[in-house]
């Protein structure tokens, strides 16, 4: 948690490697808006890690964020993960990402044009994910199974400028969903 978090000159990512022994990387480079490229994180083992709130939030300067290899199917907090990061361009997921909560997780990511099919089956808190994605034109799959109230009362796409949301996959409205 918040290990490099406010690093504000830290222009590369100087870990080498995680392991399945973290339980939280929150905050892990929250702010570090000087962070121009995270290197090779793909063979990250993030298994056993279960928050990962704000893990780039304030990452302004990355274009690009891979983390589709990781396994990420402990997770239960997503929020603001990416949030903050006006330049990304080029999001890559895993397409579990476990039970996360899915609180501004896009937040301002006001140059993502597409959302990768991620699996939010057992989601169960969309609140304004994608707030403030300005460009942001694909979603390409979420689901709304586990959702606990009716689709109408959702927050998915309030609060924001979303005028250029084209194409928006809904897999699955669940059995109690209005």
């Amino acid at each position: 948690s918040n290990m490099f978090a406010n690093c504000t000159k830290l222009p590369y990512n100087p870990l080498v490697n995680v392991t399945n022994s973290l339980t939280s990387l929150d905050y892990l480079f929250s702010e570090c808006n000087s962070l121009l490229t995270l290197g090779d994180i793909s063979n990250w083992n993030v298994s056993g890690v279960t928050d990962f709130t704000s893990i780039f939030s304030g990452c302004n300067q990355l274009t690009t964020i891979d983390i589709s290899n990781w396994d990420m199917s402990n997770a239960t907090r997503m929020n603001a993960a990416f949030s903050g990061c006006g330049y990304l361009t080029e999001l890559k997921l895993p397409y579990n990402i476990g039970k996360s909560d899915m609180v501004y997780t896009f937040n301002n990511c006001s140059s993502l044009a597409v959302i990768p099919s991620i699996n939010t089956e057992y989601t169960t808190t969309f609140s304004a994910p994608f707030d403030g994605c300005t460009k942001l034109i694909r979603v390409e799959g979420i689901s709304m199974k586990s959702y606990p109230s009716d689709i109408s009362r959702s927050t998915i796409f309030a609060y924001s400028n979303n005028t250029a949301v084209r194409y928006l996959l809904i897999k699955d409205l669940g059995t109690s969903s209005n």
